[in-house]
């Protein structure tokens, strides 16, 4: 089913009106603040992107509130010198009510550079393959249209449960010349896949925006309708220490499987509690590698990072060094499972500039048995 333009421009019209309302009736007694700046930002294999933000925040008013605010309305925009552009607009309410919270959003993306190298963990990559008669050889064009909702309800202490739903309209396409998309699929594989997730999470961290110690862990069971229908089921666990002032390390561990006949754009991405992680490679999972570089039914994988303070503002913000050790893989056609057979492992260092409470952005350079790669992300990796 193809949506119109027009239909999609006002069902994001839509989605605006309905979370401003909702980000208005949520208030407390403390006012909203508005902010708008420029920002660079990095899209799949496609940097950089020129993009804006409008935000509306209710800030918190205790500086060890381990939550970066009450509530926080964002209109994102961006575009790159390759076509691709992303709006986005986003609500989070993490004190919607005693135990409740709430998180929302909906896209409009097109990812013109999106990297494709076929499916599976020995998919195979060579560089002579890409020349001026074949430039896209490992390359795909996606577009999609998504919406999400979720709310999380606190069962006690630490712990809570989270349910979520969500509509994905997803467009792959192949770009001029020879590519490896080409040889394997027609010229175009869309789908629409209406989503539902049901997860456990806990969380003892002191922070969610800057953690310094803790742990967040969640696993659930997820099932959509896109292709001929699927299941999955994931786990995650994310832990941190700071063996010093200014200096954390943080490691996180996860998996996750489907079954059934799930669709090409499940194998790329992992919805997660309040977030939607790409898989397998770029600034989400390993950053040694090109966004999209690994897909299949299952992922495993691993990161290890060394967070410490150059220059430490308190609140006004902060410039970090990171050094960081990335592993996993992918499994198609064979069972999930844990191990450390065949795994791609890369590592590099970075840079994150964390400004206020709310904003962060980390240019990280890694290397891995392809060589080196650059990512950019707006907050933690994990």
């Amino acid at each position: 089913m193809r949506v119109s333009r027009e239909w999609i421009r006002f069902r994001a019209a839509l989605l605006v009106v309905a979370l401003s309302g909702m980000a208005t009736a949520s208030a407390q007694a403390q006012r909203w603040v508005d902010s708008r700046y420029p920002y660079i930002t990095s899209g799949a294999n496609d940097f950089p992107m020129l993009a804006g933000r409008m935000q509306w925040t209710q800030p918190v008013d205790d500086y060890l509130s381990p939550l970066p605010y009450f509530g926080n309305l964002s209109l994102d925009a961006g575009v790159s010198f390759n076509s691709s552009y992303f709006v986005t607009t986003t609500l989070r309410l993490p004190r919607l009510a005693d135990g409740w919270r709430l998180a929302a959003n909906a896209s409009i993306v097109r990812e013109a550079r999106l990297g494709y190298f076929g499916i599976g963990n020995s998919s195979t990559f060579d560089n002579d393959l890409v020349n001026d008669n074949q430039p896209f050889f490992y390359r795909v064009r996606r577009k999609r249209q998504l919406v999400n909702a979720e709310v999380t309800r606190r069962i006690s202490g630490p712990f809570h449960v989270n349910v979520a739903l969500g509509y994905q309209h997803s467009l792959l396409s192949d770009l001029p010349g020879p590519s490896v998309f080409r040889n394997e699929f027609p010229s175009e594989v869309q789908d629409d896949d209406f989503t539902g997730r049901v997860s456990l999470v806990l969380d003892t961290r002191d922070s969610e925006f800057n953690t310094t110690r803790g742990v967040q862990a969640e696993a659930g069971v997820s099932t959509g309708t896109g292709g001929d229908g699927y299941r999955r089921v994931y786990g995650i666990v994310r832990a941190f220490v700071s063996p010093r002032e200014g200096t954390v390390i943080g490691a996180r561990i996860g998996g996750a499987g489907m079954t059934d006949a799930p669709p090409l754009h499940a194998r790329f991405e992992l919805p997660v509690w309040e977030n939607m992680m790409t898989i397998f490679g770029g600034d989400d999972t390993h950053r040694a590698y090109d966004e999209g570089r690994f897909t299949g039914e299952h992922v495993l994988f691993s990161n290890v990072e060394i967070r410490h303070n150059i220059l430490d503002l308190a609140t006004l913000g902060s410039i970090s060094a990171v050094l960081f050790l990335d592993a996993g893989r992918v499994f198609e056609q064979e069972k999930f499972r844990i191990t450390t057979d065949d795994l791609h492992v890369g590592g590099g260092g970075g840079i994150a500039i964390r400004v206020l409470r709310s904003t962060m952005f980390t240019f990280n350079l890694a290397k891995g048995d392809e060589g080196w790669n650059f990512t950019m992300n707006s907050g933690w990796l994990f």
